[in-house]
């Protein structure tokens, strides 16, 4: 349905350039640039580094479209040629490696491509567009930061919000659901304290690289003796940092854990405190950070008459989408204005490469969101996003 050339220059500058959670300035000022060139309401700052364009014929009928704009903080082992080789200070002030490894380098190239399709088209379509380039959801708190810098009382509000996600599926395919599609999110950060001292004399220490370690493996006996089963929960303590030497035991280590559900929350608390006070620890351990966002359930009746257009156009390449357990907070954009919404996830992966893997078997070894090797194919990637997104906002706003 579109041409997607025009766009991959912009992917790879945007890929090439990944900026953190709450610092994507330049991010922001290419998007409002595009809008900016076609004529669309911009409002910029939002809540941070977001930003909304918005195309209004005068008509009642209004959608959204979403796409987050932040990177993660990791270094990048793709063969691209615009491979990011990115260093930014966190928000700790420590350098770190940043790269798009979530995919969204595309979410902002296919948004910036619909925009400028909409913009070019509007004879097929009547009714407000909006389209959100939103900040910080690495961090699960970027719509939150939006809705709280007053949004809504700055645009039109929508009928109806639809968003969408890179995958590791076959580019082409694209996968919907009603009802329950994404899970619950919490997480926080944790010091553990100990008493630090020579290697040699562990018995004059407390070692919180031992503590964190005991705590790390009773975690996972929550999911598995405390999720009822059948029910999905996990957790994952995705970072621990403690220490600088081999026979220097520190006097603390720092643990980021995420959850899948909040059922562990409080059980993992009483690990952590149970934990360090049975390991001798002279202080109780230090929460902080401690974020947490909603469950992404799609409108039943929404899904339903959205998945006209996108039967008609891609037919066979339509699929039931998986429950994933994931997470993110696109969902915090609607219910603070309790309209519905949509969200679907697409295909990025090269076709001859995905059927190659496919037929030896091996899709096992392909790489996921969150892989330093994960690799879309920039132009068949796009193709299938950009054609998601025009398919599914002419399904509501067409002639």
């Amino acid at each position: 349905m579109t041409s997607i050339k025009a766009q991959l220059p912009d992917f790879a500058k945007i890929h090439q350039n990944p900026e953190l959670s709450r610092q994507e300035a330049e991010t922001a000022a290419l998007a409002a640039g595009l809008l900016r060139s076609l004529a669309y309401e911009i409002q910029e700052r939002i809540g941070g580094h977001s930003v909304v364009g918005v195309l209004a014929d005068g008509s009642d009928r209004t959608i959204a479209l979403r796409a987050d704009v932040d990177a993660l903080p990791m270094e990048e082992d793709t063969r691209f040629p615009y491979a990011s080789k990115k260093i930014m200070k966190d928000a700790g002030g420590q350098e770190v490696p940043v790269a798009h490894a979530c995919g969204h380098d595309m979410h902002v190239a296919s948004l910036m491509a619909a925009a400028t399709f909409f913009s070019a088209t509007q004879a097929l379509w009547q009714g407000t567009l909006i389209c959100i380039f939103q900040s910080s959801e690495e961090l699960t708190d970027g719509g939150r930061r939006m809705v709280q810098d007053g949004l809504w009382d700055k645009i039109p509000r929508p009928d109806v919000i639809l968003g969408q996600h890179s995958s590791p599926l076959k580019a082409g395919i694209v996968a919907l659901r009603s009802g329950a599609t994404l899970v619950s999110i919490d997480s926080f950060d944790v010091r553990v304290f100990g008493k630090g001292g020579h290697g040699s004399f562990s018995d004059q220490c407390v070692d919180p690289i031992v503590m964190a370690c005991h705590i790390v493996v009773r975690l996972q006996s929550i999911v598995s003796r405390e999720v009822k089963p059948g029910e999905m929960g996990l957790i994952t303590c995705g970072s621990i940092h403690g220490g600088s030497a081999g026979n220097i035991i520190p006097d603390y280590v720092d643990l980021k854990i995420t959850f899948v559900r909040n059922k562990p929350i409080d059980a993992s608390k009483c690990v952590i405190n149970s934990e360090c006070e049975s390991s001798g620890a002279p202080q109780k351990p230090r929460f902080s950070n401690e974020v947490s966002g909603p469950p992404l359930i799609n409108d039943e009746m929404s899904t339903k008459f959205l998945k006209r257009g996108p039967e008609a156009y891609f037919k066979d390449d339509l699929t039931e989408m998986a429950q994933y357990p994931a997470s993110e907070d696109f969902a915090v954009l609607a219910n603070d204005i309790q309209v519905p919404y949509v969200y679907w996830m697409y295909g990025t992966l090269n076709i001859q490469r995905y059927e190659e893997a496919e037929n030896a078997a091996a899709l096992s070894q392909v790489a996921w969101n969150h892989s330093s090797k994960y690799e879309p194919d920039a132009e068949q990637g796009l193709r299938t996003a950009v054609d998601a997104f025009a398919v599914a906002g002419l399904t509501y706003v067409g002639r």
